[in-house]
């Protein structure tokens, strides 16, 4: 390698071009170049090369890294020496890099070495940029026709003193693949004489028509027919299918945005007629003779509750059981952030829980009933809309029915505070959901848990809710039926605040247009030990 560095340096510019003639370059194939860079054997230590990431190095010489191609061939044209200059892959500003190579006539390598630290080993990028940048040479030569001349093989040279760098306007930011294959475009077969064929309208229609028919169900049909108006209303969303109310979320209008909060508040009449105006798109579903179809399918999407998208979109907007304490005692010409936050966006307040325990908890439920009531079956219960109020709503635990009590409601709570004590002995415990009574220990009637159970059995319709508490020494079950006088006090206070609190939000998204954070904390332990709540232990821990 010395020797040859030498004789690089010795050599007379006679015998050194700065501009490569097509007709005097070696027989150099992309082969040729493979077979040095990956196969070639070093002529010094008889190790072979296998320089696959050196492959790479195309983009050196797409991007016009190669510049200053010169070479010289012995006298016999047996031999020739190959030089070039190479930018640095990572140092622009560096000197430039000075590769060379020795090329047989037949295009064999016979030999390589580079300034840089790799070009010791005798094959890095920049040796095999140059040969990437000789075999475009050679390639091109091949195409000439016998009237083209001698002229600049590769990119422009890159003129010596030229900056790397230059005004954005004066700089080309196109590709440089697209620029090479611009310069020097691949030559194709002529088309001439080739006609196009045009189908007839028939042959096209009958062409989807078997499309159509090649599969039964949709799913497995071809994706062309979802954009053919004859095909596509087969591959609909089945959730459309169901004639399930919008969500109320749809009510906004952009055009409130710039109604002052008090003037809303004081025109709120205006679009609560214009509610009741589109009752037809957002009750008729629930008030027409297709009511329990529909509510049955409404139910089954939403069983899995927090796991599925519609019965978050269908809970946005609307007043559920297990706010209904909250609402109670709002002030209503003052309503609270968070609890319109709460209520109209609850997908930013999600919980979830092992299913393990949601079943050990439903099944000791079972196991204690089973053997007082005949034929009792327990089964998941979604999202209910109450048909005369559809902003008012529950999401249960569970439905239960039996032969001798008809259908009723499960609702289970995990309180935290008797994970490790045990139901009895919470009691004792302050602010404890359960009092004690002539008659023993009854829900407390001013607890949220007793506000939650007669709004699921007004909205259901059910007989009565069996009030579970549950935890892993002990549990507590307790039949409660519904109670007319109490929420005949609390349905209008429900409305009100829908009017004044919710139905703004709705329409004008007043706390998310002016970036109010409407839920900003969460607790750091749940009150629910198994799972079963249907949110509402999310925000409060009450034991």
């Amino acid at each position: 390698m010395k020797i040859l560095a030498e004789i690089s340096k010795k050599l007379s510019h006679s015998c050194i071009t700065s501009y490569i003639f097509m007709s005097r370059l070696p027989d150099f194939t992309p082969h040729d170049l493979y077979q040095y860079v990956v196969n070639g054997i070093s002529p010094y230590t008889g190790a072979d090369l296998k320089a696959y990431k050196s492959l790479d190095a195309y983009q050196f010489f797409v991007a016009g890294w190669v510049t200053s191609v010169r070479y010289c061939c012995s006298d016999s044209g047996g031999n020739y020496l190959v030089m070039s200059q190479v930018h640095h892959s990572q140092a622009l500003s560096a000197p430039k890099l000075k590769p060379w190579v020795v090329v047989k006539k037949d295009g064999t390598v016979l030999c390589g070495h580079c300034t840089c630290k790799g070009g010791l080993g005798e094959v890095c990028s920049h040796i095999t940029a140059l040969l990437y940048a000789l075999e475009s040479a050679v390639r091109h030569l091949e195409a000439r026709s016998c009237t083209d001349g001698r002229r600049q093989w590769g990119l422009p040279q890159v003129k010596s003193g030229k900056d790397l760098f230059g005004e954005g306007s004066s700089i080309d930011f196109s590709n440089p693949a697209k620029r090479c294959s611009e310069q020097h475009p691949r030559q194709h077969p002529s088309s001439a004489g080739k006609s196009n064929v045009s189908l007839s309208t028939e042959a096209v229609e009958q062409f989807y028509r078997d499309l159509n028919n090649a599969a039964e169900t949709p799913s497995k049909k071809s994706g062309l027919l979802r954009i053919l108006p004859q095909y596509c209303h087969q591959f609909q969303p089945r959730i459309l299918s169901l004639g399930l109310p919008p969500p109320l979320t749809e009510l906004f209008n952009a055009q409130y945005r710039q109604v002052q909060q008090l003037n809303l508040y004081k025109s709120v009449k205006l679009p609560l007629m214009t509610l009741k105006s589109q009752r037809n798109r957002y009750l008729c579903p629930l008030t027409s003779k297709s009511t329990q179809f529909v509510s049955m399918h409404h139910h089954a999407e939403t069983q899995s509750q927090g796991q599925s998208r519609l019965w978050h979109d269908l809970r946005a907007g609307r007043v559920t059981a297990s706010r209904i304490k909250a609402v109670t005692r709002t002030d209503p010409s003052s309503p609270s952030k968070l609890l319109i936050g709460l209520i109209c966006y609850p997908e930013l307040c999600k919980f979830s829980s092992a299913a393990t325990r949601h079943q050990v908890a439903r099944q000791a439920y079972f196991d204690w009933a089973s053997p007082q009531h005949q034929g009792l079956t327990v089964r998941d219960a979604g999202l209910h809309i109450h048909p005369a109020y559809p902003y008012f709503g529950a999401s249960l635990d569970a439905l239960t029915s039996c032969t001798c009590c008809g259908g009723g409601v499960l609702e289970v709570k995990c309180p935290h505070c008797a994970k490790d004590t045990g139901v009895l002995e919470a009691t004792a415990k302050k602010h404890f959901c359960l009092v004690k009574t002539e008659i023993g220990l009854v829900l407390d009637k001013n607890h949220q848990y007793y506000y939650q159970v007669q709004a699921q059995l007004f909205v259901t319709g059910r007989n009565f809710c069996d009030f579970m508490l549950w935890s892993p020494t002990d549990c507590f079950v307790q039949r409660i039926f519904p109670d007319s006088e109490f929420m005949s006090e609390v349905i209008p206070k429900i409305k009100v605040f829908f009017q004044l609190g919710i139905l703004p939000e709705l329409l004008a998204k007043k706390h998310a247009w002016h970036g109010i954070q409407l839920i900003t904390r969460r607790p750091k332990k749940s009150s629910c030990v198994s799972g079963l709540c249907s949110g509402s232990c999310v925000s409060f821990l009450y034991c």
